[in-house]
């Protein structure tokens, strides 16, 4: 993770709310064939909490979009080429920047897209190892009344305030898009010369970092405290797990996980970050059956 000082001070953050009623929340995600079986038990996972979820994909070669036929008629296969087209400022960067860079610069147009040919209302964009153990709509509690809203990575409070762009939620409104037009903007900019390599997570975290340096310039954007969701290897041992008699799995014994990021986890090779040991609650109910799953799904997709 990467600091962007000046520092965000926490009591700057959003307390979540419910808000009801609410349009359907659609799921958003982009990978290409080297994390095809992260993705799909990403998505496995979310229609398992919810039948009637639709799933918008953005596959980022034709091996990608080959092997997403056929797996749901619940998702919509979105090819590169087609965002490539309706966004050609930043489809002109593509042969400048290394591939986990351009891929990650894309983030912000493709809820965008979404929203305009599908005419979808609110949507959560997440990677394709995030791995879903509630419904999506449980996020409603993310963004409460906010346009945009994205989850604060630390478990604590702090001076400062870190993000990973791995979840965040948008709403089909005139803030949400005028912010993600900003995100365009800042990632089209963006040069691996003036951030350095790790620049493809580092310069999204700073852009997300700003949205509560100046609330004035991006009116209905929010960043919340919420455990429950985009829990990763960064937080992770701040924090308790156990498994409630209702089969949930509760953070801190009392807020419902509704979404983990495995983060860096190697489905053949190593289980997690060797650096980040997982605590036997976390191993028996995450990382043990996360790799079953992708075990299963390689089988599947004769990977």
């Amino acid at each position: 993770m990467t600091s962007f000082p000046p520092g965000i001070p926490p009591e700057a953050l959003t307390p979540p709310v419910v808000l009801e009623p609410e349009p359907p929340m659609s799921l958003v995600l982009l990978f290409d064939k080297q994390h095809i079986v992260e993705g799909v038990v990403c998505i496995e996972s979310a229609l398992t909490q919810n039948v009637d979820l639709r799933v918008y994909i953005l596959a980022l070669d034709v091996e990608t979009q080959n092997k997403l036929v056929g797996i749901s008629d619940s998702i919509v296969v979105i090819p590169l080429p087609e965002l490539e087209a309706r966004f050609p400022a930043i489809a002109a960067t593509k042969t400048s920047r290394p591939w986990p860079a351009y891929v990650n610069s894309l983030k912000p147009f493709l809820p965008d897209f979404v929203f305009s040919r599908y005419h979808v209302r609110l949507v959560a964009c997440v990677d394709s190892d995030m791995y879903f153990y509630q419904p999506v709509s449980a996020l409603l509690r993310v963004i409460g009344s906010h346009s945009f809203a994205v989850v604060a990575a630390e478990a604590v409070p702090t001076a400062r305030v870190l993000f990973n762009d791995g979840l965040f939620i948008v709403r089909n409104t005139m803030q949400g898009r005028a912010f993600l037009r900003w995100w365009q903007g800042k990632v089209t900019e963006w040069c691996l010369c003036e951030h350095g390599p790790q620049a493809d997570q580092s310069a999204a975290e700073g852009y997300l970092s700003v949205i509560l340096r100046d609330r004035v310039a991006h009116p209905g954007v929010s960043g919340v405290r919420f455990p429950g969701a985009n829990l990763s290897s960064w937080n992770l041992n701040a924090h308790t797990l156990a498994a409630a008699d209702d089969g949930r799995i509760v953070v801190d014994e009392a807020e419902p996980l509704v979404c983990y990021h495995f983060f860096g986890f190697q489905d053949d090779r190593q289980p997690y970050d060797p650096g980040k040991a997982p605590s036997a609650a976390a191993e028996q109910l995450l990382f043990c059956p996360y790799h079953a799953k992708l075990v299963s799904a390689r089988v599947r997709l004769e990977l």
